[in-house]
């Protein structure tokens, strides 16, 4: 980028910093997740709002009247929120997208090294840190273990959570955990799930693992 476009990206990123913030602030601590209820977890750290008419009209018979769209603040290692994941109740294709999604990350926000924490790790208290891809694949290991966790939001981002992670808990032991993208290996041969745990992990002296036993129909 030129010195210009850096600057353009960075105050635009603040002023979506502050949108984000702004849309958290507008939402309910309580509230009704399909998303939730699918995938079997509780909610840590993240709010609900109702989806706009026009994006439940999109979302087409998968809609049912009293769904609602998870919130997720996306911070720096500090706790300061720079971005927001929403996850919908359903997958829809935004602005015409080819591509239906269930998540979308704040448009120009700054997503690159931001995080979730579901649960913090006392900074005076040495021990174990869970680092996750996505909330589900967080919140479960979370509620498996009653450990501190954070995610990344997706594989690409792990590598700079992982070291912001590190820099800040220099005493604590780090375990990557994840995701197993066996579907994605079968067809491409490559699997980025376990390669970015992997790699992530390696580059701080952290530990990583992945599920084990999936079957072929079986997700991570």
């Amino acid at each position: 980028h030129s010195a210009a476009q850096g600057l353009h990206i960075k105050i635009v990123g603040q002023q979506q910093a502050i949108e984000a913030q702004r849309r958290f602030n507008g939402a309910f601590n309580q509230g009704h997740s399909p998303y939730l209820v699918h995938k079997l977890i509780q909610a840590y750290g993240v709010r609900f709002v109702d989806p706009a008419p026009a994006i439940a009209e999109l979302m087409g018979s998968a809609f049912k009247p009293g769904d609602q769209c998870m919130l997720i603040p996306l911070t720096d290692v500090d706790g300061a929120v720079w971005s927001l994941q929403t996850i919908y109740p359903c997958a829809w294709k935004p602005n015409g997208s080819p591509v239906a999604t269930d998540k979308i990350v704040l448009k120009d926000s700054r997503k690159s090294g931001s995080m979730h924490w579901l649960a913090k790790s006392g900074e005076s208290a040495p021990g174990w840190i869970l680092i996750a891809e996505g909330y589900a694949t967080a919140a479960t290991v979370h509620e498996a273990t009653s450990l501190p966790t954070v995610m990344c939001v997706d594989s690409g981002n792990m590598a700079k959570v992982v070291k912001a992670v590190r820099a800040k808990y220099q005493d604590h032991r780090l375990m990557v955990c994840a995701d197993d993208d066996h579907t994605t290996q079968s067809k491409t041969g490559r699997n980025p799930g376990l390669t970015a745990a992997h790699s992530a992990a390696t580059e701080v002296g952290g530990y990583w693992c992945s599920p084990q036993g999936l079957q072929a129909a079986e997700s991570d």
